[in-house]
């Protein structure tokens, strides 16, 4: 197995995608017709700072507001479509029926009232090795055939010095655009969600992969194999010429939060504010919208009102880059 260890996922990228690029040992095969290149052996990526979770390359242009809001959409044990598919439109490809997701993980760790489990343990017995979760089901997951089959399957936690920490086992993972994209977004929320119900800190997060592999015919992975300029970590400051931005806590100690979600998943206008919501979803949500309505400078200035700066900085410049395409196409 290979270990990969950095501090944040931008680091962990950079040095991945050496290793994809030009690499004559990498296995090739075209499972479901499509080429794939697979990495001879597992590769262990270990987040030393997992909270530092947004990915700044603008050559992968990953879209921030899918994966923020896939996250919240875990969180909430939630398996539908139509809320996922506001921030995604070509999300509903994916699903069997149209309108839930088969191996939807937050529906799953919520299932057999498996998070709450973790909780609790955690909480009655801080150095418990049994705080996992299963997020494959052997008992139906064996004989399926749909388009949603589960790649990450177990999340193991763990309290060392009052910092939670996490593995992950994933059976096959495309590591442009799952594990360092939607990934490592998803499960350092959900860890960070967990630390602060268990009144810890944030450890390290590892996620291993057991199939590590790219799909070199892919539009983006044919762009991000073939750059020919350095990667900026937002994150540091000798990466980047001015101060590093600073991830915002999601605050999930707060008793109120979870009432906070579903207020925010629900629309509803409750009497509860919860600075996470009201000051980082919220806006990125309005944002979105008038992104959606081609209002460029409304959806620029919502994004200004993210006080997450390290949020702020990739949806602003998620926007522009779609404006930017907009303009070459002469839609605007």
């Amino acid at each position: 197995m290979l270990s990969i260890v950095a501090a944040n996922v931008n680091e962990a990228y950079y040095k991945t995608m050496m290793l994809f690029k030009g690499n004559n040992s990498l296995i090739e095969s075209a499972p479901r017709g499509e080429r794939r290149l697979q990495y001879p052996m597992p590769i262990a990526t270990t987040y030393k700072q997992p909270c530092e979770r947004v990915l700044f390359d603008k050559v992968r242009d990953a879209n921030p507001f899918f994966h923020f809001m896939e996250s919240l959409w875990i969180i909430a044990g939630r398996n539908d479509v139509a809320w996922l598919e506001q921030w995604l439109p070509r999300i509903r490809d994916f699903s069997d029926d149209g309108a839930t997701f088969y191996g939807a993980y937050g529906e799953r760790m919520r299932r057999y009232n498996q998070l709450n489990d973790v909780v609790y343990r955690l909480r009655n017995e801080k150095n418990t090795t049994r705080a996992v979760v299963s997020l494959y089901d052997a008992s139906k997951d064996s004989d399926y055939k749909g388009k949603d089959m589960t790649c990450n399957c177990t999340i193991a936690f763990g309290v060392q010095n009052g910092r939670l920490n996490m593995t992950v086992f994933n059976r096959s993972n495309d590591m442009i655009l799952g594990a360092y994209g939607a990934n490592v977004v998803q499960f350092s929320m959900v860890q960070e969600y967990v630390a602060g119900l268990v009144n810890a800190k944030v450890g390290w997060y590892c996620q291993i992969s057991n199939n590590a592999h790219i799909y070199p015919d892919h539009p983006k992975a044919i762009r991000v194999l073939s750059r020919d300029t350095p990667l900026t970590d937002m994150y540091s400051m000798t990466d980047c010429g001015f101060d590093a931005v600073m991830p915002y806590p999601m605050g999930a100690e707060d008793p109120r939060w979870d009432t906070g979600l579903h207020d925010f998943m629900g629309g509803a206008k409750g009497t509860v504010r919860v600075p996470f919501f009201e000051e980082v979803a919220k806006p990125m949500q309005r944002a979105h919208r008038h992104y959606r309505n081609r209002e460029w400078t409304s959806a620029l200035t919502q994004c200004g009102y993210i006080k997450a700066e390290d949020w702020e900085m990739a949806c602003s410049d998620w926007i522009r880059r779609r404006h930017a395409i907009s303009v070459a196409k002469g839609q605007t």
